[in-house]
């Protein structure tokens, strides 16, 4: 299927914005990261931006630590019920996947790191029109819901 012309037109006009959205992106997320660090850290683990790479931050990636004491699901009914959208891993295991399930395949070691982020990740949104009032929000919902299982 070809993109129409106004399609084109469009997307050319998004790309105008891109970089100023990334930024906002980036941001925003180091912003987040700082302060769940710096409280979470004991529960949570959460992206890291490697030198000489540029994270364009689609989403905002955390990983609940295996002595956190609570479930995935526990975190993202919280979150969900304050208004903050939440996604899972999107993909999971490809093994795990209808496609794959009965396919003759070669798997090298158990897959730990996979399970992990399978049963462990979710993602919660950057979107670059959060202001500094929706970052604090999410952060306040954060303190909440730890406050909740202690």
């Amino acid at each position: 299927i070809r993109m129409t012309d106004i399609l084109a037109a469009f997307g050319i006009e998004q790309l105008k914005k891109l970089d100023k959205m990334n930024f906002k992106r980036r941001e925003n997320a180091h912003w987040l990261k700082n302060q769940i660090v710096d409280l979470f850290k004991e529960y949570f683990y959460i992206p890291n931006e490697e030198a000489g790479y540029f994270h364009t931050f689609y989403t905002f990636p955390i990983i609940l630590k295996k002595n956190a004491p609570f479930m995935r699901i526990d975190l993202a009914k919280f979150l969900e019920s304050k208004g903050i959208e939440t996604r899972p891993l999107f993909g999971g295991s490809l093994p795990d996947q209808p496609a794959f399930r009965n396919t003759q395949g070669r798997i090298y070691g158990g897959l730990d790191n996979t399970e992990l982020l399978k049963n462990r990740l979710i993602f919660i949104g950057i979107h670059p029109k959060l202001d500094q009032g929706h970052l604090e929000y999410i952060i306040d919902s954060f303190h909440n819901f730890i406050k909740q299982i202690k």
